[in-house]
């Protein structure tokens, strides 16, 4: 038996939100949380996330299904179309756009955290991932946070850079957030402690 969790992602205009759980798609109306429309996505959507740009462009991970839904999909939910497949994602982990919308940033199922071009569908960059960090990207300048067992590191996802890194001794992380103007780093471990730290 498979049992489903729902997410939830709010378009960047606040509103609209949309729930993904089971084999469908919900989309709500806001404040008011009223539902204006759902349908069927064969595979079952999993995380998702909205275009910066774009409030009708969505992104979310399919877990199972056939050849042609299996994987990250980019729909435009107002016209429910799918407007782009690119690689397989693990529906454990968020996908993000870049703040500037042209790339798609995910965790696939082989630990790599991937950036592919959205124009093109190809896979411009890729960074290691053991599974057990945290992840998150910054809205102010664009550059992806990655944490490990052994270090928090910093890359930009233009060039693939690695921008920085540092060592700590943290065994694994549960969440990591970077502030809006991109200068500090909040991470919180597994045992519920808090690190916050200078970028």
């Amino acid at each position: 038996r498979t049992y489903y969790s729902p997410r939830i992602c709010v378009s960047p205009r606040n509103d609209v939100a949309v729930v993904t759980f089971g084999s469908r798609l919900f989309i709500y109306s806001l404040p008011g949380v009223e539902c204006i429309d759902t349908f069927d996505v064969d595979g079952g959507p999993s995380r998702c996330a909205f275009s910066p740009t774009n409030p009708d462009i969505l992104a979310f991970v399919c877990k199972s299904g056939n050849n042609e839904t299996n994987g990250v999909l980019i729909w435009d939910i107002r016209q429910r179309r799918l407007v782009r497949k690119l690689g397989k994602g693990s529906g454990r982990r968020p996908i993000w756009f870049s703040p500037d919308d042209r790339k798609l940033l995910f965790v696939s199922h082989a630990n790599r955290v991937e950036v592919w071009d959205i124009f093109t569908g190809k896979l411009a960059f890729d960074f290691p991932y053991n599974g057990r960090g945290a992840i998150s990207i910054s809205r102010s300048n664009g550059l992806l946070l990655t944490t490990s067992v052994r270090d928090i590191s910093l890359w930009d996802p233009r060039t693939g850079r690695l921008v920085a890194s540092k060592n700590h001794r943290y065994k694994s992380h549960f969440e990591a957030v970077i502030s809006p103007n991109g200068e500090h780093v909040m991470i919180m471990d597994r045992e519920c402690k808090f690190l916050i730290w200078d970028l």
